[in-house]
């Protein structure tokens, strides 16, 4: 599809292809503009509540301008949140071509961009986990990987609404069935269960990691318990907890690996 802003989704999601977690932040620094570009544009969510299940109809047109440009991100900004706003605020150039019917519109942009973010940030925990060990850093990457699908879900929830209202209609004679918007709903709809099936695998192995970390600091801390054990036993409890001329080295250690090891929560 030659659409201006599926092009701008496919150039910007590269690295979920090519599994670059390096690029994670730039691709979601570009998401969040074009999320807030339609937003300024006034396409949102629509409610499935809203017009007797139809939604909103500003939800479904397509965008009237060019998708913001990669270019801001290339300018070397120390504040990546202003040069967002600023990228958001300026308007760009209205699209001649393709003609709407040819283009996605807001709602299904929308169902994209989401299931794009919570891809990014799943691969964001797993690069996290993998190789800085910060199991904590990784867990709140993979809450908020969550938080997007359920955005998208949210979407694509919406659109099922609005396509049985207007599979109503069709039944009371009032509109024509539409076998294409059908087939684009279902296709949206495999869109968010690839992401959901990436989002479980990815849970998988951030649990697998976690459970091999958490056996390897066992292992080290396992001599430093039974030592302490048994130093704790010759001494008597009394002198154990009065001992003038303590050991620390062992002691520092222990915590050490103690903190490393409290840290290892299941995402």
């Amino acid at each position: 599809m030659d659409d201006p802003w599926c092009q701008a989704l496919h150039e910007c999601t590269a690295c979920l292809r090519e599994q670059n977690a390096e690029d994670a932040d730039t691709c979601l620094a570009y998401l969040i503009v074009l999320e807030k570009k339609l937003e300024r544009e006034g396409i949102t969510v629509a409610s499935a509540d809203s017009d007797g299940g139809g939604g909103d109809a500003n939800s479904n047109r397509v965008p009237p301008n060019q998708p913001p440009s990669w270019l801001f991100l290339n300018g070397g900004a120390t504040d990546l949140g202003l040069a967002i706003a600023q990228e958001v605020a300026i308007d760009t150039q209205p699209i001649r071509h393709p003609p709407p019917d040819r283009r996605l519109p807001g709602q299904r942009l929308l169902t994209r961009i989401f299931t794009a973010q919570s891809e990014v940030f799943a691969m964001k925990a797993t690069h996290v986990a993998r190789i800085f060990k910060d199991w904590t850093l990784a867990s709140s990457h993979y809450e908020t990987s969550i938080h997007k699908i359920h955005q998208a879900l949210d979407v694509t929830d919406t659109a099922i609404s609005q396509w049985w209202g207007h599979w109503e209609r069709c039944i009371l004679g009032e509109e024509l069935v539409n076998q294409h918007e059908e087939e684009l709903l279902a296709k949206d709809a495999s869109i968010v269960v690839v992401a959901l099936e990436s989002l479980e695998d990815r849970h998988d192995k951030l649990i697998t990691m976690a459970k091999r970390e958490e056996a390897n600091l066992v292992r080290k801390l396992t001599p430093h318990w039974e030592s302490r054990d048994k130093a704790k036993q010759r001494m008597g409890a009394k002198r154990w907890k009065n001992n003038p001329r303590p050991k620390f080295d062992f002691v520092k250690m222990r915590a050490e690996l103690e903190e490393e090891l409290g840290k290892r929560t299941e995402p």
